[in-house]
């Protein structure tokens, strides 16, 4: 039985030996100490058994903890390139502000007499005076519900006549108005809801304490139009209270006659509109000015600024999750190809002629006072309008190739960082199955080689009191 003992201890020394390495193999991965949880040996070399287990999940798992780390870098870089995508957004608004500061929000628009007519200006006006003489501001008919009809006290509930079909008549078109409420106020917003001509209100000409509402119609034109409401048994219910004129008006003393006008809101010329209020003369003037691309500009400095900012984060020793990124340099080289755009005649020809200059630090600033000195119609050549060369169409360009959906170079870096994310992920999930198939399979063999070596512990056992009490009995015979 010595070569049963000496197998024993041999395998006994072995599993020690492997204990020891498992020990030192388990500081590097937390899953060590629940790596064996499924085994529960009763030999004296369990431990043993389920450090070795142990120790072989470890080292299986050190894949697992590398693409752990991967997919936290990936993490970190999207975040910082979704930061950066931020700042091109901002860079791209800052540029869309530009677009409308030359705009509309570069024209200005005054009435010398505001109680004569207001004016308004779009987009594609000419600079200068208007002369506008309203010989007639215009009048609109009005009719109102008959004296006699059932009295309406509340008319949320109440009508000037039973049903809820009624037909109304604006310059001889004749409209049906379909009610679901029986009332006043749902008769008015279902003249309204039609849109033919005519505004509908409901107004109280009795006391508080004894109400009367009626409904008051009034058309959309300044015209004279007739306007009836029948109710369903045919009977009208309105009556005409006073007749509407049109509007007459000059525009620099023509015609003589004057141009007549079914409504107060006259086109003078392309992108200048007025509303006339009263009778009488007015002088519109329609100035452009560059204040409001002032603005866009100072927009479009600090969101360049900031954007440069940010890129320089990730340069040099200390250039954190993107240092050394080729995307990094391409931003910055297309941010400047972007505000170094040269075009243009006069005194708009580039950025910098319209005040914008770097200082040492490579941000942006601007200088007003150059801005305020070049002419509005080389400052329309220089930007463009977005579809003619011009710094507008430039900028488009330059975005486009940064935020482009397929071949943009921030789009593609983000695209790219998401993909392996993705299949990092699904790599992670791959090896963890493994492992814990790998986990399953030796805690079962080690269940296996645990039950044998408890059947030889006991043998030896046995064995080891027999010859005991063999050497006893030996022993007492001797003496005896």
């Amino acid at each position: 039985m010595s070569s049963s003992s000496s197998a024993v201890n041999s395998l006994s020394s072995s599993l020690t030996n492997t204990s020891s390495a498992s020990t030192s193999a388990s500081s590097t991965s937390a899953s060590s100490s629940t790596a064996a949880s499924g085994f529960n040996g009763t030999s004296q070399f369990a431990a043993d058994l389920k450090n070795a287990i142990s120790r072989a999940v470890t080292i299986a798992s050190l894949p697992i903890a590398q693409l752990q780390d991967q997919v936290n870098l990936l993490t970190q870089q999207q975040t910082a390139y979704q930061g950066l995508n931020s700042d091109i957004t901002n860079v791209s608004l800052a540029i869309e502000n530009i677009r409308t500061a030359i705009g509309a929000n570069s024209y200005s628009v005054t009435s010398a007499s505001t109680s004569v007519a207001t004016a308004n200006v779009a987009l594609g006006a000419l600079q200068g005076t208007y002369s506008l003489n309203v010989l007639d501001a215009g009048s609109h008919t009005e009719a109102m519900s008959n004296d006699g009809l059932a009295q309406v006290t509340d008319p949320t509930r109440l009508n000037l006549a039973a049903g809820t079909s009624f037909q109304l008549s604006v310059n001889g078109v004749q409209t049906t108005i379909n009610l679901t409420t029986a009332s006043l106020n749902a008769l008015a917003k279902g003249i309204n809801s039609a849109n033919v001509g005519v505004n509908a209100t409901v107004i109280n000409i009795g006391s508080t304490a004894s109400p009367d509402y009626r409904l008051s119609l009034e058309s959309t034109g300044t015209q004279d139009v007739p306007i009836d409401l029948k109710g369903s048994d045919g009977t009208s219910l309105v009556t005409v209270q006073e007749h509407g004129a049109e509007a007459c008006y000059q525009v620099n003393g023509q015609p003589p006659a004057g141009i007549f006008s079914t409504t107060q809101n006259i086109k003078l010329a392309s992108g200048v509109t007025a509303t006339i209020v009263g009778a009488g003369s007015t002088t519109i003037t329609v100035n452009r000015d560059s204040s409001a691309l002032g603005t866009a500009l100072n927009g479009l400095v600090s969101a360049y600024n900031s954007a440069v900012l940010d890129l320089s984060r990730y340069h040099g020793q200390g250039g954190g999750v993107l240092s050394g990124q080729s995307e990094i340099f391409d931003l910055e080289s297309e941010l400047r190809s972007l505000v170094n755009f040269w075009g243009g005649t006069g005194s708009a020809t580039s950025l910098t002629s319209l005040g914008l200059s770097f200082n040492q630090s490579g941000q942006l600033t601007l200088d007003s006072s150059a801005l305020a000195s070049a002419s509005m119609a080389d400052i329309d050549t220089f930007f463009g309008d977005g579809s003619t060369p011009g710094f507008l169409l430039h900028a488009e360009s330059v975005l486009n190739g940064i935020n482009d959906p397929v071949s943009g170079t921030l789009t593609a870096a983000i695209n790219q960082t998401n993909t392996s994310i993705k299949n990092d992920n699904a790599k992670i999930a791959d090896n963890q199955q493994k492992v814990a198939a790998l986990q399953q399979n030796l805690s079962q063999q080690m269940s296996k080689a645990d039950a044998a070596i408890a059947v030889l512990e006991q043998q030896a056992s046995y064995y080891t009191d027999l010859f005991s009490a063999m050497k006893q009995d030996a022993a007492n015979i001797t003496n005896s």
